[in-house]
């Protein structure tokens, strides 16, 4: 992990919800902030992602030494149900522009493994592989102290398209006799039923 001038690097690893090319609503909405985000899924067997998991726990020490009191929040590192592995979350914020009412302010740069700029509206799907530089931001208060990892730039090694799961079992259906049919020359403007 390269350090330069407070910011870290992290290894190539895999990364799910990724929404760091489009700030989306903070848990509690305001209205001037919004949040990027990404949960990155460590593997504790890989001794590269496992000493990231440690350099992390180092992080929080390095901003608020071995006798702080802890946050139940502290890192946001936990087991993902999912995998069995472990999940970090890192986020950053976007805020409305005070001058100009309609911009917000821009989240991290991203771009493929070439460097070259990511193209906007192309989803990182789960199951992609990034590599992030990110910033610590050290936090307390009377819950206690923590920190958060900021991303800053992030670059997309592997690449997987975001699917969208379909909801519900069209197979359940039958065709319903004199019922109402979509002339099928006009143009489709809904999601294709997948299986019908």
């Amino acid at each position: 992990m390269a350090k330069s001038d407070n910011l870290f690097m992290t290894p190539v690893v895999e990364v799910r919800w990724f929404k760091l090319d489009k700030a989306v609503d903070l848990f509690r909405p305001k209205p001037n902030q919004k949040e990027f985000t990404v949960d990155l899924i460590l593997d504790e067997s890989v001794a590269e992602e496992k000493e990231f998991l440690e350099q992390i726990e180092q992080h929080y020490l390095d901003e608020h030494g071995k006798n702080s009191r802890r946050s139940q929040y502290a890192v946001s590192i936990k087991p993902d149900k999912d995998t069995g592995k472990m999940k970090l979350s890192m986020k950053c914020y976007s805020w409305l522009d005070k001058n100009k009412p309609d911009e917000w302010s821009p989240g991290p740069t991203i771009m493929d493994a070439a460097k070259n700029p990511w193209p906007y509206g192309r989803e990182v799907g789960n199951g992609s592989k990034c590599k992030i530089q990110y910033s610590v931001y050290a936090w307390g208060g009377d819950s206690g102290a923590g920190i958060t990892l900021q991303p800053h730039v992030v670059q997309v090694v592997e690449w997987v398209e975001r699917e969208e799961t379909p909801q519900g079992d069209v197979s359940a259906f039958e065709p319903v006799p004199g019922g109402f049919v979509i002339d099928q020359a006009e143009e489709t403007v809904n999601c294709p039923l997948p299986g019908a």
